[in-house]
């Protein structure tokens, strides 16, 4: 194995012979950085086995944008990265991401968007004392009623289900579980496409919060990052009755069964309705601490053995179920991070990394494949031509930036994701998202304070972003070091407070790319749209192919951007 050789130092306009003396090993791992910036002549040398020979090109996340940077073979085939054009997205996934921006905003830092001067935070008991029974709300499932809300809809609910106070290890004060269903989306009467019945929501309830220890999502994560609600020291929001609401509903009025919003937390429901008034928002909170699912996606039945009749193994009950996990983290973080230690909140991208993560831990506990797209009893990198979870739309777009923090959509999450699952798979697991989350700081510096933790050198944004292109390129391989791990080829383990979490090895070459019959993450190639030079973002470029012997390239670097060169 043979990382991080040291580069000869770059003459500009001049050769700067860099591959010479390599190891005629064929396993050997080769990754060599290149320093400097400019225009320089380059040449690579391979003697005995023949290479890939790949350039990576990181753009800082510093800058908002760069030019492209510019490889011209001297010799032999006269290849040359393309010039800059528009990128190009499907447009079956072209949907608005403002309003899932709007949601994560508000949740970011809820004052800035109500437009209101942040009180000061009062010293709070570290958690309020358990609610007797006589003063938490009567609630009757099937006989309960109320008018719940967003800025778009009011869904006229019914209570569906009422647990009874479960104790939790979180904080020791027991929850109660409460699930509403819109009235339009009931079996009995409904009028959307697919209808919710008592069953699903007996399901995806006990799924959530189950009488037990470890045998939940609200055990599992709660275990890594403490509980979701509690004592605040703010009087204009809700207090704490130890209630958590789920409401299934057909978000965004779209009746449709098959995409779009599939669920969110948004801390405005953690707010007073009186302290609202006079804002944007004025009357919109349903003061309750909850999570909406949409409920026309969770009802339908396709993807299981029988696709007339709903069942917990169809696809979307398993994206649900999923997606349960998602929100949960959205709604614990925002009372860990916001409301406990005061923080600003993360960058978009950050939260919904720690989602996504969450949903990656939890996968093989759920028994569902999560954004891995694998069997979840499959610690292997799962089978080729994989075109589930967010890989595929990774690979299609492998070039798109990291660190978005506006107009935050689909194609993010899946960059999110892949980066995030190699931070995880290399700096820690459970302990990462608890490094991650339990903090109060709101940029880079948390991931790059995360990382560092968990053993990364360097640790800062860009050296990461550089280290996990060279890792995807060499995802196929097993034996790699920590640092460049996806795949060993079985699970990665975890444990916290006791609670162990698996992650499953990731190939990113056994993923199709979306839309397309090939496998692996987007190289570029002589002729090819190379797009823009994006923030925190990778391009991947093949300069050769089963090579071997001398080539000479000349190399236009632009500042910000820096390269490796990688042989397979």
């Amino acid at each position: 194995m043979f990382l991080g050789v040291a580069a000869a130092a770059l003459v500009f306009s001049a050769c700067a012979p860099i591959f010479s003396g390599l190891p005629a090993d064929p396993d050997a791992v080769l990754v060599l950085p290149v320093s400097g910036s400019g225009t320089f002549r380059y040449e690579i040398e391979v003697e005995s086995t023949p290479r890939d020979v790949y350039f990576l090109f990181t753009a800082s996340a510093d800058k908002d944008n760069y030019a492209v940077p510019y490889a011209k073979s001297l010799s032999v085939d006269g290849s040359e990265l393309p010039t800059p054009a528009a990128l190009k997205l499907p447009s079956e996934f072209g949907a608005d991401g403002s309003r899932i921006q709007a949601i994560a905003d508000f949740n970011r830092n809820p004052w800035a968007a109500l437009g209101v001067a942040r009180a000061p935070m009062q010293p709070s008991a570290k958690f309020a004392s358990p609610v007797p029974s006589d003063l938490r709300a009567d609630y009757v499932a099937g006989v309960t009623t109320a008018s719940l809300r967003d800025d778009l809809s009011t869904w006229p609910s019914t209570c569906r289900y009422v647990s009874a106070p479960v104790v939790v290890e979180a904080d020791g004060t027991p929850r109660r579980l409460v699930v509403w269903v819109e009235n339009a989306s009931w079996t009995a009467g409904g009028t959307k496409t697919f209808l919710v019945d008592q069953a699903m929501v007996d399901w995806i309830a006990g799924k959530f919060l189950a009488a037990g220890a470890d045998d939940d999502v609200y055990d599992w994560l709660s275990s890594i990052l403490g509980a979701e609600w509690g004592a605040t020291p703010y009087p204009n929001l809700i207090g704490f009755d130890g209630d958590i609401h789920i409401l299934l509903a057909d978000i965004e009025n779209d009746d449709e069964p098959d995409g779009g919003m599939v669920g969110y937390f948004w801390s405005l429901n953690n707010f007073k309705n009186a302290y609202l008034a006079g804002t944007s928002y004025a009357g919109l909170s349903n003061e309750r601490v909850m999570f909406v699912l949409d409920s026309v996606m969770f009802a339908n039945p396709l993807g299981g053995t029988n696709d007339s009749v709903w069942e917990e193994e169809d696809y979307w009950a398993g994206e649900l179920y999923s997606t349960l996990t998602h929100e949960f983290q959205h709604m614990v973080s925002f009372y860990q991070r916001a409301i406990q230690r005061g923080s600003a909140g993360a960058d978009v991208w950050i939260e919904e990394l720690c989602s996504l993560l969450a949903e990656d831990l939890l996968a093989e506990r759920m028994g569902v494949p999560g954004p891995r797209g694998v069997d979840a009893s499959d610690g292997t990198a799962g089978p080729t031509n994989n075109s589930e979870g967010r890989m595929p739309l990774f690979n299609r777009y492998s070039y798109l930036p990291l660190a978005v923090t506006g107009g935050y959509d689909v194609y993010d999450y899946s960059t999110t994701y892949a980066f995030g699952a190699w931070l995880a798979r290399n700096y820690g697991g459970a302990s990462l998202l608890r490094r991650l989350v339990l903090s109060s700081a709101s940029d880079r510096s948390l991931v790059e304070a995360a990382a560092g933790s968990g053993g990364a050198m360097p640790s800062d944004l860009d050296s990461l972003i550089a280290q996990w292109a060279a890792s995807v390129l060499y995802s196929d391989r097993e034996d790699l070091p920590q640092g460049y791990r996806y795949n060993t080829g079985g699970w990665f383990d975890s444990t916290m407070d006791g609670i162990s979490y698996r992650l499953g090895s990731i190939d990113a070459f056994r993923y199709r790319r979306y839309g397309t019959a090939e496998q692996g993450p987007y190289v570029f190639t002589a002729g090819d749209p190379a797009g823009q030079g994006l923030a925190s973002s990778n391009v991947f470029f093949r300069a050769a192919t089963g090579f071997v012997g001398k080539r000479s390239y000349e190399i236009t670097l632009p500042e910000g951007v820096r390269m490796q060169t990688v042989l397979k």
